[in-house]
């Protein structure tokens, strides 16, 4: 039976009772044992390569699915317990790529500011001054035209020709005129080019290009919270999981040690079966005798291993049936303990129609079954 201490709250003045269940009661205690059970006796000499495989091999694929069906179990309850699996994770290119996008408006900006619109300011200078050049030329060029066609008026033409340079010497004048006209025009243009390109075009492209920096940061900001926040979830739930896994590990990592050490034992073991004995009797003994001992530690490995998959199987029971206990099902217990220790021992390690069958067998009822179920897979949630 379990043992129960009796305390007395001092803050309230109501009595508490702590269930204390005994390990021995949740470990096979002699209590739970047949009175004529006797331990089995250990096989002496090495392990053949049949009964690795059909013995050997069969029982550390089951201590091993335990282990992965209670990792997985273990997940589960961090699903619901902690919250599912942070899906996503682009958001570190979305990032990359949004402070690339900031890092290019800054460059245009910039260049805007210190090349093209200097180049541009002075490009429009320089056809301003060209102009003026080709202005002053073009009035220079009509001055001499002007004092040619004043000579060539003050001669009389006397035949066809002398009339025809007079003519000549009008026309020259005419497009001289026209030439400085549109010298000025030019001019004109250029000087209009700098007052748009000073007062209006670069101002304006400044404040799109400013624009276009503040939108690009203010996208880079909203990217870089996003991912900080992926990344302080993330570090939250790992936070949350060790917490979790810490009682689960400290519970498993006997079971997952011994586990790695046999089957250490039994690649090397097997190794040495598929090989065989030396040739030489001398030889022979002495690889005999590490195969015996190779062979003695493997099997008592395994029977630890098990015993303390055993062990874990009925600590969680243990505590399922205290809380039971506490809602009035402590009557399990003793059902329990009349059943057969092989058949016990089954209960916890069968399949749950052959769990259910050997229940019936010891009279269990239906409710008292899923009862039992309920209390089984609490306890290993825990």
């Amino acid at each position: 039976m379990s043992a129960f201490r009796f305390e007395w709250s001092r803050s309230t003045g109501q009595p508490v009772w702590i269930g204390v269940l005994l390990a021995s009661a949740m470990l096979a205690p002699p209590s739970l044992a047949a009175p004529d059970d006797k331990p089995p006796k250990p096989i002496a000499g090495p392990i053949s390569v049949e009964e690795l495989n059909r013995d050997i091999r069969p029982r550390i694929r089951k201590l091993a699915d335990a282990v992965l069906a209670d990792e997985k179990r273990w997940q589960e309850s961090v699903e619901i317990r902690i919250g599912p699996r942070i899906k996503g994770g682009g958001e570190e290119a979305v990032y990359r790529q949004a402070k690339l996008a900031r890092e290019i408006a800054e460059l245009a900006s910039r260049e805007y500011k210190e090349v093209a619109a200097p180049l541009e300011h002075a490009k429009l200078e320089a056809e301003i001054r060209l102009a003026e050049a080709a202005i002053r030329s073009a009035e220079e060029n009509l001055r001499g035209i002007e004092a040619i066609a004043l000579k060539a008026k003050q001669i009389e033409p006397t035949s066809i020709l002398e009339f025809m340079r007079a003519d000549g010497v009008e026309a020259m004048v005419e497009s001289a005129q026209l030439s400085l006209e549109k010298e000025k025009f030019g001019l004109e243009q250029a000087q209009g080019k700098l007052i748009v390109l000073d007062q209006f075009t670069k101002a304006k492209t400044i404040k799109e290009l400013s624009s276009d920096v503040e939108k690009t940061y203010s996208d880079e900001l909203v990217k870089e919270q996003t991912l900080k926040l992926r990344r302080d979830r993330i570090a939250s739930r790992k936070r949350a999981i060790e917490l979790f896994k810490s009682p689960q590990e400290s519970m498993w990592a006997p079971v997952v040690k011994a586990l790695g050490e046999i089957i250490g034992l039994e690649a090397e073991l097997q190794a040495r079966l598929k090989e065989g004995p030396p040739a030489d009797t001398k030889d022979r003994a002495g690889w005999e005798e590490k195969s015996s001992t190779l062979s003695s530690r493997l099997r008592a490995g395994l029977d630890n291993a098990e015993q303390l998959l055993d062990d874990i199987d009925f600590g969680r029971l243990g505590r399922s049936i205290h809380e039971a206990q506490r809602a009035g099902s402590g009557s399990l217990l003793e059902r329990l303990r009349a059943i057969a220790p092989e058949d016990r021992k089954a209960v916890f390690s069968s399949a749950p129609e052959q769990r259910d069958a050997i229940l019936r067998k010891a009279g269990f009822t239906e409710s008292e079954i899923e009862r039992f179920k309920e209390m089984q897979t609490h306890g290993k949630e825990k």
